[in-house]
This record gives C-alpha cells, sequence and structure tokens, in this order.
C-alpha cells in the first residue's frame, strides 16, 4: 500500500487554544477510524522499523497506545506503557510533569531492562515536555532509547529541537 501524506494529513485536527490558552490540541483519532489510513500509518512505521535493532516498545498513553500496540504486535516486540496515573499497587518510577489534568508520568519499575533498546512511541510531538518526562523514565529504568518515533511532529511548537536536545533521533512519521 502507497503512503497518501495527503489523506494523513486531512484526517489531522488542530484544536488551537484548547485545553488551555496557548495549548493547541492535535486529535488523530479520525486516522484511527479510518481503516485505510490506520493501515497505511501502521504499515509505514513497521516498514522503518522492521531491520531495527529495537527490542521493547515504549508508549506513551493514551493516544499513541492503537498505533503502537499496532507496531508491536507486527514487529513481534514487548510494549510497555507510561501512564498518567499509576494503575495498580505495584512500584512505579515518576517523574514530575506539567500535563493537562495530571502532574507526572509513570512507568513500572521493572518494565523495562537494562538490555532494552527502546523505541520510543508518541503520536503526536508538539512542544516535547511529554518526550523528555518520558525518556527521564525510561533512562531511570536502565534502558537505552534508540529513537523516539512519533506519527506527528508539529513544527511550530518547539518539541522537534526539545527532542533534539535529548540527544536522540527523532522520526516522524508527518511533519506539519
Amino acid at each position: 500500500m502507497v503512503f497518501d501524506d495527503y489523506l494523513i494529513k486531512s484526517l489531522i485536527t488542530r484544536f488551537n487554544n484548547w485545553p488551555e490558552d496557548n495549548l493547541s490540541y492535535f486529535d488523530l483519532s479520525k486516522i484511527s477510524s479510518n481503516p485505510k489510513a490506520f493501515r497505511m500509518v501502521v504499515d509505514a512505521l513497521v516498514h522503518n522499523y522492521i531491520d531495527s535493532d529495537i527490542n521493547h516498545i515504549v508508549a506513551i498513553e493514551t493516544n499513541a497506545l492503537p498505533f503502537a500496540s499496532a507496531v508491536s504486535y507486527s514487529l513481534n516486540l514487548p510494549l510497555s506503557c507510561i501512564r498518567k496515573y499509576k494503575r495498580t499497587p505495584e512500584s512505579w518510577y515518576e517523574e514530575a510533569h506539567k500535563g493537562v489534568n495530571y502532574d507526572s508520568l509513570y512507568i513500572r519499575e521493572h518494565e523495562c531492562a537494562s538490555s532494552d533498546n527502546v523505541l520510543l512511541f508518541d503520536d503526536v510531538i508538539a512542544t516535547g515536555q511529554t518526550v523528555s518526562t518520558a525518556t527521564a523514565l525510561i533512562r531511570r529504568s536502565g534502558a537505552t532509547i534508540n529513537e523516539i518515533c512519533c506519527i506527528v511532529a508539529i513544527s511550530d511548537c518547539g518539541g522537534v529541537s526539545q527532542a533534539q536536545s535529548l540527544d536522540l533521533n527523532l522520526f516522524p512519521l508527518i511533519s506539519i
């Protein structure tokens, strides 16, 4: 299947000044609900990583999970989740994060091993704050981050330069 950049971009909705003033929310749910578009995105990501040396995918909840799950399944790799809330009584690493409706991000302490070569996956990179916090969590676990991957990188919000400041490669499927 050929990747249709125009189709994918047409399914992305930007809500300026929402959920707060001076913030924008990028909704990719129309991609998930369009089987052709969803398959295009997943196939393009799988193609990019099929011969890589990653052995673990870590996705940031919630919107990245449908895509990361399909990529993880296709590459036969374990998938872990960085969460906005502790969901179980287990031991968790915690990093402070100024998110909308939450103050920290979490990952289970034994979710990643020092031998893991991680692909950090998010749906959208806008300001880069979330991937910065997620990077700190993964590094605390002892794992190595091979690359940051996203479906959309927003060029006018600072996230691309923020990701680069982490000394990590960033692979955006689409840049807007």
